[in-house]
């Protein structure tokens, strides 16, 4: 089991646009060829995958607690599959959902390379 505890640091990933892109696209390809269910309570997301998925997802975690110490994991592994809960800050509210989406399958965006190419995601 991997878990961890969200820190009191604020909801901000520490990737930059081109990292970010690029990791969101890597939890959204292993959502489609693995998740199994979801359900998402308040600021909580359960997700089930295929066994298969257990040494990926293993990775993406570590990856995710490294940049997004304010989500709290904890993965499990069954010999059914793999269960990853993973839990936003109260203060997260209903936007919990959209912090998710890849986790889901979706690449809620893209960021761009606009503002001199710093990758913030603003198109301006």
């Amino acid at each position: 089991m991997i878990a961890s505890t969200p820190s009191d640091m604020p909801m901000v990933c520490t990737l930059d646009g081109q990292d970010l892109a690029g990791r969101l696209r890597r939890i959204a390809s292993l959502a489609e060829r693995y998740l199994e269910s979801e359900r998402q309570e308040g600021v909580t997301l359960q997700l089930r995958y295929a066994s298969g998925a257990a040494r990926e997802l293993k990775d993406i975690v570590a990856q995710e607690q490294k940049c997004c110490s304010f989500l709290s994991f904890d993965l499990v592994e069954a010999p059914s599959g793999v269960e990853l809960t993973i839990t936003a800050p109260p203060e997260a509210g209903t936007s919990a959902s959209i912090l998710y989406e890849h986790f889901r399958g979706v690449v809620p965006f893209r960021p761009a390379e606009s503002c001199g190419g710093s990758g913030c995601g603003c198109t301006a």
